[in-house]
């Protein structure tokens, strides 16, 4: 059943490989702590003469991304060894991004690891980061 009502963001996360709206279908980026899905489009300036000096444009290029951070955990599949290993081999990779609850809303689609970094401070837990790229559409779609 579709959430209903404000939630929390513990349940959106980011899951790689799978099929798209389909829920359990792939494997959760691991000890995430967020996620953020920031999608753009270009906006080339067509203003002319005849604008009467108000700037008009029209539309371009669409992009995404999805970046994220976690804590590090050697001992978990999809992680900061699975990311670098991503981002080192040129690799393109298939994520979710949402909830994995029937109903709800999911942004699918193929991305590249365009970034990715490894924290380790002192007296604190050992953290990364990284952004995936979009490589192509950007899908919507309801999960089943």
């Amino acid at each position: 059943m579709a959430t209903t009502g404000k939630f929390n963001g513990d349940s959106v996360l980011i899951y790689v490989g799978g099929t798209s709206g389909v829920a359990s279908s792939g494997d959760p980026i691991a000890h995430s702590i967020d996620a953020t899905l920031s999608v753009s489009q270009d906006l080339p300036d067509a203003t002319t003469k005849d604008s009467s000096q108000w700037v008009e444009h029209i539309k371009g290029n669409k992009s995404w991304e999805i970046s994220g951070s976690g804590l590090v955990a050697y001992d978990s599949s999809f992680n900061l060894e699975y990311v670098m290993e991503q981002l080192i081999n040129a690799a393109t990779v298939f994520v979710r991004f949402g909830s994995n609850e029937a109903g709800d809303t999911e942004w699918t689609g193929n991305v590249s690891v365009s970034s990715s970094s490894f924290s380790a401070p002192q007296n604190s837990a050992a953290g990364y980061d990284f952004t995936f790229t979009g490589n192509g559409a950007l899908t919507q779609v309801i999960i089943t």
